[in-house]
């Protein structure tokens, strides 16, 4: 991407300067790496500069970053979708580094690097941190090391979604850049979360991503699957074995069965298809660390960012082990806690799911906070629990009493013409709020009393997506 060149020499001259440059990243995994490997960048550069992390971009969170009067400001995995006023705001030079939808144009002090402007789909092929990467690089080739950064944000922001689990489009270049340095190795395995550092049961109970009914969050319903159903030896003399130790029978054994379970519960079998696929691993990082897994790295960013502590995340990704990653490794147990308690509250009263013609929708209503919201959609999503014909557009309500929407897709509804992003900018844009993201996953803030009129808009927006797609096809 040859604007790539345009935002390395920009950084590069302003890290010689002694104006401050400011990084403002998104506050997931992927924002998160690339915000973070773009301070590492920096470090190096001998910059003045400081990290801010947002959970949304609207005008009046960029009037009050373009208050701060930086000289240069790089923005992180957020952005393009809010050019107009980044261009009315920001007086200083403005770096865009980012994959979501574009929506209007930069002006001449906003430098945009999107995959989007070459033709490239910012959902598969390349991250906000694949973005950051390939910028940083091209500002000193030293940073090639923070290739595995950016591959932790691809496969958090789920650019994993391909035959195989496999990092694809410029993503799998980074990957190459990782495996040439061996600071990355691939191969392909069970996609359990732990495979290495958790004995079987708790690896199973702990893989939200894809979540498997009845057995995801419930370590003792694993054990019991893994005893009786698989019939698996969990321990070898006195030690607890992982899914790493598994023979390649014993792994056939236990997708066999889970095929099986997923079948008993109505559930589309070929879900478990998604536990099978490209591992990931750091090499760097130390046997015994769940940051050695790309997959698990990223759990524990999102963990951060969702549950307010992004500084644990970002100094992670800049290279402490030490204290931030202690911390955080209890960030994310409660992170996974409140995943939890919020599918199982979903599940207590069937009418927090409905299920409309054009979409299931999910009702938070004010017990799931808004910063997860998201991770629910997706993880009832990758479930396949509601099939794949309708999108989920999950709705709760935020501190600000304003709604928080989170819209998830599939490859499939993609395939016939779907576009999240584009339906959560118009539909939100028309009820007086703001949105967008990607086709197959997006989100929208929208004020509080319009749900029904914001709902009406995206149903009549999804069918005659839908319906175009179908006369497409045929």
């Amino acid at each position: 991407m040859k604007d790539s060149a345009g935002a390395s020499k920009i950084i590069r001259e302003f890290s010689q300067k002694d104006g401050n440059i400011r990084i403002i990243g998104h506050f997931d995994a992927d924002g998160l790496s690339g915000a973070g490997l773009m301070g590492k960048a920096l470090l190096r550069q001998g910059a003045n500069f400081s990290i801010r992390i947002a959970k949304q971009l609207d005008e009046k969170v960029i009037n009050n970053i373009a208050k701060e009067k930086a000289a240069l400001y790089i923005m992180v995995d957020f952005g393009s979708g809010y050019l107009e006023a980044i261009n009315k705001s920001f007086e200083s030079q403005c770096v865009v580094l980012d994959h979501h939808q574009i929506q209007g144009e930069p002006s001449a002090n906003v430098i945009q690097v999107n995959p989007h402007s070459y033709g490239l789909d910012g959902a598969t092929d390349l991250s906000g941190s694949g973005v950051s990467y390939l910028v940083a690089k091209a500002v000193d080739e030293r940073n090639a090391d923070l290739s595995q950064i950016a591959i932790v944000g691809a496969l958090a922001d789920m650019q994993d979604r391909n035959k195989g689990r496999e990092l694809l489009g410029l993503n799998k270049r980074i990957v190459k850049d990782g495996v040439d340095g061996g600071y990355i190795k691939e191969e392909t395995d069970l996609l359990f979360y732990g495979r290495e550092t958790r004995q079987i049961a708790k690896a199973i109970a702990s893989t939200f991503n894809p979540f498997i009914p009845g057995l995801s969050g419930e370590e003792d319903e694993c054990l019991r699957f893994l005893i009786k159903d698989a019939e698996i030896e969990l321990k070898e003399g006195d030690r607890w074995r992982t899914v790493s130790d598994l023979r390649k029978d014993e792994k056939q054994e236990i997708m066999e069965h889970l095929v099986t379970h997923l079948d008993s519960l109505g559930v589309d079998k070929d879900a478990a298809s998604g536990l099978i696929g490209k591992v990931y691993t750091l090499n760097k990082e130390d046997h015994s660390s769940p940051l050695r897994d790309a997959r698990e790295f990223g759990s524990l960013l999102n963990a951060c960012g969702r549950m307010d502590r992004a500084g644990l995340g970002i100094a992670i990704c800049m290279g402490d082990r030490a204290s931030a990653f202690s911390e955080a490794q209890q960030v994310l147990i409660q992170y996974r806690k409140a995943l939890s308690e919020g599918l199982k509250w979903l599940n207590e009263v069937p009418d927090r799911v409905e299920e409309c013609p054009s979409f299931i929708l999910i009702k938070g209503e004010d017990v799931i906070d808004e910063k997860i919201i998201g991770a629910i959609s997706t993880i009832l999503t990758t479930s396949r629990t509601y099939g794949q014909e309708r999108p989920i557009i999950a709705i709760t309500r935020t501190k600000e009493n304003t709604v928080k929407v989170s819209a998830r897709g599939n490859e499939f509804l993609i395939s016939r013409g779907l576009n999240l992003g584009e339906i959560m900018q118009k539909a939100s844009e028309m009820v007086s709020g703001s949105g967008g993201g990607h086709n197959i996953a997006a989100g929208a803030q929208i004020p509080l009393g319009k749900e029904d009129a914001f709902l009406m808009l995206v149903k009549e927006m999804i069918d005659k997506a839908l319906q175009v797609g179908e006369k497409a096809e045929s």
